[in-house]
């Protein structure tokens, strides 16, 4: 069944070689708003941990500002060791900022 001359130019429009081509993952509309539907949900799981991340270090963070200064006095710790734990906790929200 040979093709007609509008049927012909109609295969060379390159809008509908990409929505006509059906593969996983080609550029065809509906296979790209899935793949970015999937990315954004991908997306948004990866900020809701990094959230729960940084929200869990941050309330420890604060737990060891509020028990250290009783730590300092329950242990009895020289000054060199109070500086090394001030260095530490300076370094650890450094990192964590």
């Amino acid at each position: 069944m040979p093709l007609n001359a509008e049927e012909f130019r109609a295969t060379l429009n390159p809008a509908s070689i990409v929505n006509n081509r059906a593969t996983v993952g080609g550029p065809q509309p509906a296979a790209l708003e899935r793949m970015l539907k999937l990315a954004n949900q991908k997306l948004s799981e990866q900020d809701a941990w990094l959230k729960e991340k940084r929200d869990r270090i941050n309330s420890s963070l604060a737990r060891l500002d509020a028990d250290f200064p009783q730590y300092v006095h329950d242990n009895d710790l020289s000054m060199s060791e109070v500086k090394l734990w001030v260095w530490r906790l300076v370094a650890s929200r450094a990192f964590h900022q």
